[in-house]
């Protein structure tokens, strides 16, 4: 009797593993066909995805990043889409996990898709932030006033220097790139590098910028502010000097 009770066990934990891979498997395809955001919010199933929050992006581009629902353990992997007016022209299934030095997190493409039809030159994927974390402006947040992981990366860029990945920042669709890629520019003019005249008339474009991004101050994370209001002169200034 304990044996047919422990082989029934087995039996059920089996199975309700692969109704769970099942779901996952019905919602990640589901997600993928999508041609518009209407279509991802109506998917059905236990293993729906929801909105965790949007961005507004460079040519009318709203980047929607999705999760699971609570409480389902399919592991963290999480969607996101491009859009415009709804219109979905890419989105990728992706997961992520702490990183080995546990101070960041890795992601990991798994699935993706892209609209041929929709043409953008400085489209890069690389430039999209993904969960856990939210692409953010800031000079110094959080307890330690360190710079959003973006603004670490940029640092990186400029240390190298890599000013050809700078300028792919500079004319990303992604505009919290840009402003990173403007203040590494600005650090390197402050170190005596000279600009080509397209990186000049590009970042004077940048900093004229009306788009809005999310900004963070210290431990304050502040209604979306517009490019032109976070590079303000006072404060490029005061960090390129900081920079030194």
């Amino acid at each position: 009797m304990t044996k047919i009770f422990v082989h029934i066990s087995i039996l059920l934990l089996v199975a309700t593993q692969v109704l769970a891979q099942s779901d996952q498997e019905l919602a990640v395809s589901q997600a993928l066909a999508a041609k518009t955001i209407n279509e991802v919010e109506q998917i059905g199933g236990k293993q729906k995805f929801y909105v965790e929050h949007t961005d507004q992006l460079n040519s009318d581009i709203t980047q929607t990043n999705w999760r699971p629902a609570k409480g389902k353990k399919i592991g963290r992997i999480a969607l996101l889409t491009l859009s415009i007016n709804g219109k979905i022209f890419y989105s990728e299934i992706y997961s992520w996990d702490i990183n080995d030095e546990f101070d960041g997190f890795d992601h990991q493409i798994l699935q993706s898709k892209l609209d041929s039809t929709f043409s953008f030159p400085s489209f890069d994927p690389d430039h999209l932030e993904r969960l856990p974390n939210r692409t953010t402006f800031g000079y110094g947040c959080g307890a330690a006033g360190q710079m959003p992981e973006e603004g670490k990366k940029m640092l990186t860029l400029v240390q190298a220097p890599n000013t050809d990945e700078l300028k792919n920042w500079l004319f990303s669709i992604n505009p919290v790139r840009q402003a990173y890629s403007y203040l590494g520019f600005s650090l390197l003019q402050a170190n005596g590098t000279e600009l080509d005249t397209d990186i000049k008339t590009k970042m004077s474009q940048v900093k004229e910028s009306g788009l809005l991004v999310y900004f963070c101050d210290g431990c304050i994370i502040r209604e979306p502010m517009s490019l032109s209001e976070v590079l303000d002169d006072t404060s490029i200034k005061r960090f390129t000097a900081r920079q030194q």
